[in-house]
């Protein structure tokens, strides 16, 4: 007998899975949206809905790098756009989505999708550095580009509240938090780390869906950094030394941000001897 064959309703949801995997991994191959000199330094400030944003991109001289599956490159373009399905599917802006599905019942009340327009208690300006100890206020940004690629606000503490939660099954099912730091693949099979740009004195790497996998010798770290006009984040965690690291800063820029504090925090607490 003839294997059954899938149904269209099962082909459109196996391809769109497919979409899901490579644009979390970053193997989707869609050119990222904030390697356009255009949009970054003519339209950063400029509010547009998310629909609006994806119509733009459209419109970039280039949208693909490579076919997906075949190659690495990190595309914010990818997670804008999974942000622009969630709301959809849900029939409601991400920033509520997000708060009513997991900052509210997390306690994260630092947290939330940042929004300029908002009159936030506590928070602060950003600062862009031009020279070692000389900085400037950051430029003008419409937290309505980076969307689900980047536009949230947050504390170290909620930070650290959130990797608690995550790596203690209080967001995923085990199953679905093994998948989401499982090193991603290509089409071939190879891990993706192969089609990684190697960068010099750099430890290997693998990368998850949105988490950076590697080790600082010899405790496994999973964890991401993020950097916007003005700001710049750590949040990694040490699942075998059960220890969290977060750092936030509002300033970004040449041998400014929380890379290398974060790193000698790491360092003290795992016990190493600092570099």
């Amino acid at each position: 007998m003839l294997p059954k064959r899938p149904s269209t309703q099962e082909r459109v949801r196996d391809c769109r899975l497919r979409y899901s995997r490579r644009a979390l991994h970053h193997t989707s191959g869609l050119h990222s949206y904030t390697d356009d000199e255009s949009i970054i330094e003519r339209e950063a400030a400029v509010s547009r809905t998310t629909d609006q944003w994806i119509e733009r991109f459209a419109r970039m001289p280039k949208t693909q790098d490579f076919e997906p599956g075949t190659g690495w490159s990190y595309s914010n373009t990818a997670y804008f756009l999974l942000g622009g399905v969630i709301e959809k599917v849900e029939g409601k802006p991400l920033a509520t989505v997000l708060k009513d599905r997991l900052f509210a019942p997390l306690g994260m009340s630092q947290t939330a999708l940042d929004d300029e327009q908002e009159i936030v208690p506590a928070r602060v300006a950003g600062y862009d550095a031009e020279a070692p100890g000389k900085f400037k206020n950051a430029r003008l940004i419409s937290m309505t580009i980076p969307g689900a690629a980047g536009a949230m606000r947050s504390s170290a503490g909620d930070l650290a509240k959130w990797n608690a939660a995550l790596f203690n099954g209080k967001v995923l099912q085990p199953a679905s938090l093994q998948t989401m730091i499982a090193p991603g693949r290509l089409n071939d099979g190879q891990l993706s780390s192969t089609a990684m740009p190697k960068i010099e004195g750099a430890a290997p790497s693998e990368y998850g869906y949105a988490l950076g996998i590697d080790q600082v010798e010899g405790h496994a770290r999973i964890g991401h950094g993020g950097g916007i006009f003005g700001f710049n984040s750590s949040l990694h965690e040490f699942p075998g030394d059960r220890l969290t690291v977060a750092v936030i800063a509002n300033g970004i820029g040449p041998n400014v941000g929380v890379g290398q504090i974060a790193k000698r925090i790491e360092r003290i607490a795992l016990g190493l001897p600092d570099k």
